[in-house]
């Protein structure tokens, strides 16, 4: 059995998690210090776990000279991490409605930022054509970082290959992003109109294929606004083997409102299966809310992928703390005759209902419209509904 030196912990609720040594020297942050387990901790990089849908465990390694840490949770809110040893860790109160971005800044005694070391031989361009803020320590000097080995794990390389990743990297305090990679397509010669209009055709059919062999295979009611035209606005689920066609629809979105390309619909109502969904109706709510708050600005495509990775990820930030304050309570929404509370939260005009069902939870998420006197009920034929709103 494993004997654990704790390097730091912390108190919530009914236990005690930190970070903790092993005797052959492994470090780990743990949900519980009197154990080995959780997220081994390789470097600098913080991590974090998960302890239930309103708190989360924040940790890691202090770089070198660096004696206290601070994090940036889910509002926006600095939060002064316990450190210890050479290692920090937090209990934060944290709506969990997607992938956690830790947000952390160490310093040093005189409370200057402390950057952690970079693999060896790292090369490093500035990046010159951003005004982001950093979120760790609020500085505009970033640097794009190219890495020599894959310790921040491998990325997409030419002819199929990989290659080490590339970060954007604070020269403060040394907060990373993970570059995004950004397809830019030249315009083409102006196509004939009667090839456009075959193209588009057999898009079109092509789609309605793919349509038709995903709502054949739903096994659940699909909810929509009764009465209003519906269309098929995504779905999602299991495939059999990897890049394979989807077999197991477990979800079904339908929209109603714009059917304007590029345009958000006025309505989504999105129907799951969730039998193991742990997360509570709130937490779900807060959730969609936060994609649902995406409007497609990020339109920079002149800048850098740096630029763009940096102001895609203050965007999404932006989503984050927004559905983060926004307060939940109750709205009746009508399902199935009768009305039913839903967990509602709203922010920036756009908001978002959460109900359980049996087996089944049902998102609805609007704009220019008002839950109050919305009628929801399946559609007695998804495939002829959806697929005949696709055609008009």
């Amino acid at each position: 059995m494993y004997a654990c030196e704790v390097l730091v912990a912390v108190e919530y609720g009914n236990g005690r998690g930190g970070v903790v040594r092993d005797d052959d020297g492994q470090i780990w942050l743990s949900c519980s210090v009197d154990r080995i387990g959780g997220l081994r901790l390789c470097d600098c990089r913080p991590a974090y776990l998960v302890l239930d849908d309103k708190r989360i465990l924040h940790g890691g390694l202090l770089p070198s000279g660096a004696i206290s840490a601070e994090v940036v949770n889910d509002q926006g809110r600095r939060v002064s991490a316990v450190a210890a040893n050479g290692a920090w860790a937090v209990v934060l109160e944290h709506a969990v409605t997607g992938p956690v971005k830790v947000v952390v800044c160490s310093r040093d005694a005189q409370g200057r930022p402390v950057a952690p070391e970079l693999p060896a031989n790292s090369t490093r361009t500035a990046v010159s054509d951003t005004a982001e803020l950093c979120p760790a320590c609020g500085a505009v000097a970033w640097d794009e970082v190219r890495l020599t080995d894959q310790s921040r794990g491998p990325a997409s390389g030419l002819e199929g290959g990989t290659e080490p990743t590339r970060l954007v990297v604070c020269r403060i305090c040394g907060h990373q992003e993970r570059m995004v990679s950004v397809t830019r397509f030249e315009a083409r010669q102006p196509q004939d109109a009667a090839e456009v209009v075959e193209l588009t055709r057999v898009s079109k059919e092509r789609q309605r294929a793919e349509t038709m062999r995903i709502l054949d295979q739903v096994r659940f009611p699909v909810y929509a606004v009764d009465g209003w035209p519906a269309s098929f606005a995504g779905h999602g689920g299991r495939t059999e083997g990897l890049g394979g066609p989807m077999t197991h629809v477990k979800r079904v979105t339908v929209s109603h409102g714009s059917a304007s390309p590029g345009a958000m619909p006025n309505l989504q109502i999105e129907t799951a299966i969730s039998e193991r969904e742990r997360r509570s109706e709130s937490a779900l709510a807060r959730a969609a809310l936060q994609r649902w708050l995406y409007d497609g600005r990020d339109d920079f495509w002149s800048r850098s992928d740096a630029a763009l990775t940096l102001r895609h990820s203050a965007r999404a930030r932006e989503r984050r703390d927004l559905a983060a304050l926004a307060i939940v309570t109750d709205r009746l929404i009508e399902i199935d005759g009768s009305r039913q509370p839903f967990q509602y939260v709203e922010a920036n005009g756009r908001w978002t209902a959460v109900r359980r069902s049996g087996t089944l939870t049902i998102t609805v998420s609007g704009h220019t419209v008002m839950p109050g006197g919305l009628r929801l009920t399946p559609l007695a034929d998804p495939a002829r509904a959806l697929l005949d709103a696709e055609s008009d």
